[in-house]
């Protein structure tokens, strides 16, 4: 069975631990976002409570081995969620951020 813990101390800091036993990851919360009067839910797994999801919500966090910087931006268009996912890579000439 999957264990699923998350930790942290919101709303005095921003950053938040997931763990699970299969996996972990870290964010930062950098834009609250507001509450539809009908939002869409999202859980972390098939157990997990589900969680309202944030219309003009941002995150930050990294991946891959690299640990790569992204940022996720979430917007309801039509009563539906949009995600924006914008990466940030290192080139000579500096940061270049990519939107997909």
């Amino acid at each position: 069975m999957e264990t699923n813990n998350e930790i942290h101390n919101y709303p005095a800091e921003k950053e938040i631990l997931y763990k699970s036993s299969s996996y972990h990851f870290e964010y930062n919360l950098i834009k609250e976002g507001i509450y539809p009067t009908k939002p869409s839910y999202t859980f972390a797994c098939r157990n997990c409570p589900a969680y309202p999801i944030p219309d003009f919500y941002l995150i930050e966090t990294v991946y891959g081995s690299n640990k790569e910087k992204i940022q996720c931006k979430i917007n309801y268009k039509n009563s539906e969620q949009c995600f924006t996912i914008f990466f940030e890579k290192v080139s000579k000439k500096g940061f270049i951020r990519k939107i997909s």
